[in-house]
């Protein structure tokens, strides 16, 4: 395994945000989370890490708790994110605790991905 230093764990995390600010979401895998981490596994002080770096970002996740399961989708998303997604996702979920299965955020994420799109393009045509 590859040794992570706090400063590169740190850019990712940033990189995550950046990727929530611009694209007002991201789709990931919790593996990708253990491997910017440089952990062999995702336990649960890991995860509450994961989330205290994320919840300092600004960025919200569903499901609301960091899957264990390095094969889950975590999609990533700020409440005032671009195109008012984040407020959208934060509406339709509320503080509900929802773990959706990894084909239902894929789903999920598509749709989200179209509506980014038509948005860029009405905003395209209309400047």
């Amino acid at each position: 395994m590859t040794t992570v230093t706090p400063e590169t764990t740190s850019a990712m995390f940033d990189g995550i945000a950046t990727i929530v600010e611009t694209q007002g979401f991201f789709l990931w895998g919790a593996r990708g989370l253990k491997d910017i981490t440089g952990d062999k596994r995702l336990g649960v002080r890991k995860v509450e890490r994961i989330e205290a770096e994320l919840a300092s970002r600004g960025i919200q996740h569903i499901p609301r708790r960091i899957p264990r399961d390095q094969n889950a989708k975590v999609l990533f998303y700020a409440s005032n994110g671009n195109d008012g997604l984040g407020t959208l996702i934060d509406h339709l979920v509320g503080t509900n605790d929802i773990n959706p299965s990894t084909v239902a955020l894929e789903r999920i994420g598509g749709i989200l991905d179209k509506h980014s799109k038509a948005v860029r393009a009405v905003e395209a045509a209309e400047s």
